[in-house]
């Protein structure tokens, strides 16, 4: 019941109609994408698979195409930026707990590059979702975040300009990280997870 109460909050999904009752709309017809942190955790303790699937799907998605954009739209300094990041991210070889920031701040230049105001807002979406079960990354996402070469790859193919290759390095690297949560959530199923701590 409680989750259901904040699937309703989150979105404003209950309409007052005349004569004062009360009309929840179906958030799957309705809600949008700031909804998936909600229901990402289930009463704020389990993961539910099917979302958690849907999510990472979708982050391969905009990823890709996003790197293609920013191959093709951005300035030489958003190349720039992306390779020193790479250079952070072996500097930082060996402390997991540095990874998830490092890599919002790549993806996130890839997706500023892009030049889509769609991919940001759904970027801004997806680091809600990973701050909800952000104890959990390194142990999930840490094959994904190990692969610095497949990082370099994606930004020197946006460095020269290479939208294919961009969107293939990044669809390769991303696609880790769904076979990473697949497994994870095969092994874990159902299983209580602790959940960020909030101000």
């Amino acid at each position: 019941k409680k989750a259901g109460a904040d699937i309703v909050g989150a979105e404003d999904l209950v309409e007052i109609v005349h004569g004062g009752g009360v009309r929840v709309h179906d958030w799957r017809a309705t809600a949008g994408l700031a909804l998936l942190p909600v229901l990402l955790v289930r009463e704020g303790r389990a993961i539910e698979p099917d979302v958690a699937r849907s999510i990472m799907e979708l982050r391969v998605t905009i990823g890709a195409d996003a790197a293609r954009r920013c191959a093709e739209r951005s300035s030489g300094g958003a190349a720039e930026r992306l390779g020193k990041i790479v250079e952070e991210m072996h500097a930082i070889d060996g402390d997991p707990g540095a990874w998830g920031t490092i890599g919002f701040e790549f993806w996130e230049e890839v997706v500023v590059g892009a030049d889509n105001i769609a991919y940001r807002l759904a970027f801004n979406t997806l680091r809600a979702v990973a701050a909800a079960v952000a104890p959990h990354l390194p142990g999930v996402l840490g094959a994904e975040w190990a692969l610095r070469d497949r990082y370099r790859a994606v930004a020197e193919a946006i460095a020269t300009g290479d939208g294919d290759r961009a969107e293939s390095e990044a669809r390769a690297l991303l696609g880790v990280g769904v076979v990473a949560v697949s497994a994870f959530l095969e092994q874990d199923a159902g299983a209580t997870v602790v959940t960020a701590p909030t101000d």
